[in-house]
């Protein structure tokens, strides 16, 4: 099982809406890679722009940050190589939003979250093969 210290690649919105405010995330960006200084192999923060109307937010004083598009542009090939993974390996990191104290860490599975994903569209959504949808949601 992955653990935080195989974490390479942080993917991270350049900014939120929370409330009807715009929230620039760039902040947070510097606190975790500071909270990521001991984790050997992490590499990059890739910043992924948020609103498709604007620039993404200049993240050029973000240490070992990189812009979504740059990490793409990176890419060698086309095709995408998939790993085998374990149905209990982390799938991702959410938090809280702290209105009732201190902010908690939430790790979604693989598997948790293919199956919730699967129960949402097919039990609750009657989602087929033709089906499009688009999920908003907040922690």
């Amino acid at each position: 099982m992955s653990n935080a210290d195989d974490v390479q690649y942080l993917f991270m919105d350049d900014w939120a809406v929370y409330n009807g405010k715009t929230i620039d995330l760039r902040p947070k960006m510097i606190e975790i890679v500071n909270g990521l200084k001991s984790v050997k192999d992490f590499s990059r923060i890739v910043s992924m722009p948020r609103f498709r109307n604007r620039e993404p937010a200049d993240i050029s004083r973000i240490p070992k940050a990189q812009l979504m598009r740059d990490f793409l542009s990176k890419a060698t090939s086309k095709t995408i190589h998939f790993e085998k993974t374990e149905f209990r390996d982390p799938f991702m990191i959410a938090y809280s939003s702290g209105t009732t104290g201190v902010p908690k860490c939430i790790v979604h599975s693989i598997g948790g979250a293919l199956i919730s994903a699967a129960k949402e569209g097919i039990l609750h959504r009657e989602m087929d093969s033709n089906g499009v949808a688009l999920q908003y949601t907040t922690t």
